[in-house]
């Protein structure tokens, strides 16, 4: 008889799903074993939401002077936004008309309504489009052969990543380019994106260099507007480094991103494009009155059910302040600070003594929001080739790109999608940060 643990294990395997563990071993990726049913309804739902999640910040991330005058008042007690607000302010003068956005916005169900709540997007450096699509032909092979009784939702979404980036790269149209990705050094997740990077090569034929962002300050050169690798024209610099403190440790590293800031490549993101995915924008852009001045009243109905409410700490409730009320409740929010990657934000009896030791002027490095008590459900996880039967929730994300010529839209697409499963006892969700496993979905035909 078949052992579905080994066998799941051998597929991860033998297709390139692995991982580094923090003490530098190499192991497979954790992952499931049976993918996670959801309805067609809110499957689509989902979709639809996270195409206008992405317009929406796609229109922010050009208002440059509304992200800066935001963000300004943390840049005293965040040495981190400071020295994002200061390439910002360096590449003010860049007026490149081509914009290309990768993003990926999450969901989870909510146990109430069993409907889709909107946790946050990510707009740099939302990675696992590789492994994402590895793990739903992992359990369809599992499928195939009876050890398992549902099949997953295909997810070609590595493939639609680079058929995005083709177009984007022909848009713009340079003689012979190459493409640029920043990388961590000592990058745990580097075979997701070796898979990114053989499938560039591979599909367009185009050279493909790999630089932490030191080695972008040593090694590039500008030539007016362009940005050039040994004389090789970048068409699109593809930033999965640049999204914490620890990238910006070095004189290099912040004069690197200022290089790529200044240049007229694509830059995925750009340093506005990624102030427009901090937490304290998605506060202030799923406000009603944000929503309703950007987007149309047919869009407005469609996103605001999903919207799960943000505060600032000094935002009033009555006679009493977010923070005293979080204090009070702390069961019912999540503070999140302005930081991307996992393991950052506090829940639960974590809140009031951080938020009573917090001084004033440091409210505004927070947000509050109402936590999602998700829909729980049955899964069997793999970790380091051990399974174990927990009782499990889910965050759902859907990956998309866009193309913009100044204001005007080439294409807003949906790429695919990514899940991570976890125990309903662990609050965080990040796969490399060791908390959570990669999923599939399973969706009911509609009707």
């Amino acid at each position: 008889m078949l052992n579905r643990t080994a066998e799941a294990v051998d597929f991860a395997l033998t297709h390139g799903m692995l991982q580094y563990s923090p003490d530098g071993k190499l192991r497979h990726a954790p992952l499931c074993t049976s993918p996670y049913h959801i309805s067609y309804d809110n499957f689509h739902f989902m979709v639809q939401n996270s195409l206008t999640l992405q317009s929406l910040t796609q229109i922010i991330s050009m208002d440059k002077e509304l992200l800066i005058d935001l963000h300004a008042p943390l840049q005293q007690h965040d040495p981190f936004i400071a020295t994002l607000l200061d390439i910002a302010r360096s590449s003010l003068s860049n007026e490149s008309p081509w914009r290309f956005h990768l993003s990926r916005s999450d969901f989870m169900l909510d146990n109430k309504t069993s409907t889709p709540k909107f946790v946050e997007i990510n707009t740099i450096a939302a990675s696992f489009h590789g492994l994402a699509q590895m793990v739903a032909q992992l359990q369809n092979n599992l499928a195939r052969r009876n050890l398992i009784n549902t099949k997953a939702e295909e997810n070609p979404v590595l493939s639609h990543l680079v058929a995005a980036l083709e177009r984007a790269v022909n848009a713009i149209n340079y003689e012979n380019p190459c493409l640029l990705m920043v990388v961590q050094p000592d990058e745990r997740n580097v075979f997701d994106q070796r898979l990114l990077q053989y499938a560039v090569q591979e599909q367009l034929n185009m050279p493909f260099w790999r630089m932490s962002l030191d080695e972008v300050a040593q090694r590039a050169k500008r030539k007016g507007d362009t940005l050039y690798i040994e004389n090789q024209p970048v068409a699109m610099v593809y930033l999965r480094s640049g999204y914490g403190p620890n990238d910006y440790d070095t004189p290099d590293a912040v004069a690197g991103r200022i290089l790529i800031e200044q240049c007229h490549c694509l830059r995925v993101p750009d340093i506005f494009t990624q102030l427009a995915g901090t937490k304290l924008t998605q506060h202030y852009m799923c406000s009603n009155a944000a929503m309703k001045q950007y987007l149309s009243p047919e869009q407005v109905d469609l996103l605001a059910p999903s919207i799960a409410p943000m505060y600032r700490l000094d935002d009033m409730s009555g006679n009493k302040s977010m923070r005293d009320i979080a204090c009070l409740t702390p069961e019912c929010y999540v503070l999140k600070p302005q930081r991307e990657g996992g393991g950052h934000n506090l829940y639960y009896d974590d809140i009031p003594p951080f938020l009573e030791n917090l001084p004033l002027e440091q409210y505004s490095l927070y947000v509050l929001m109402d936590k999602i008590n998700a829909i729980t459900h049955p899964a069997e996880l793999v970790v380091n080739q051990h399974s174990q039967n927990i009782e499990a929730i889910s965050e759902i994300g859907w990956y998309g790109a866009a193309l913009y010529h100044d204001s005007q839209c080439y294409f807003n697409q949906n790429l695919g999608y990514l899940v991570r499963t976890k125990s309903v006892d662990s609050n965080e969700g990040g796969v490399c940060s060791g908390y959570a496993c990669l999923n599939a979905i399973s969706v009911d035909k509609p009707q």
